[in-house]
């Protein structure tokens, strides 16, 4: 299982993530959507360990070591990008 507990992402004085928080059972299939600017890369850059959180954990199964979550999740995830114009 993926955990993130309260989540704070910052690029210098701009906050990006606050207070995030979920859970994702193994084997599941997530989607995360939102509007331009919402937050959506910069989750998925922390959970895959390109950019370190100011506030809270992210755990996969046991373990909390950066590399060993990071490591973990780059070979399970996979992103796709929307086309100009789509919904």
């Amino acid at each position: 299982m993926l955990t993130v507990e309260n989540l704070a992402v910052f690029y210098g004085d701009a906050q990006a993530l606050d207070a995030v928080s979920l859970e994702v059972e193994e084997g599941a299939i997530v989607a995360i959507v939102g509007a331009n600017g919402a937050g959506k890369t910069s989750l998925i850059r922390t959970i895959a360990g390109m950019h370190r959180p100011r506030r809270g954990r992210i755990r996969f199964g046991a373990f909390r070591s950066r590399s060993i979550v990071a490591r973990a999740c780059r070979r399970n995830a996979s992103t796709s990008r929307s086309a100009s114009g789509s919904t």
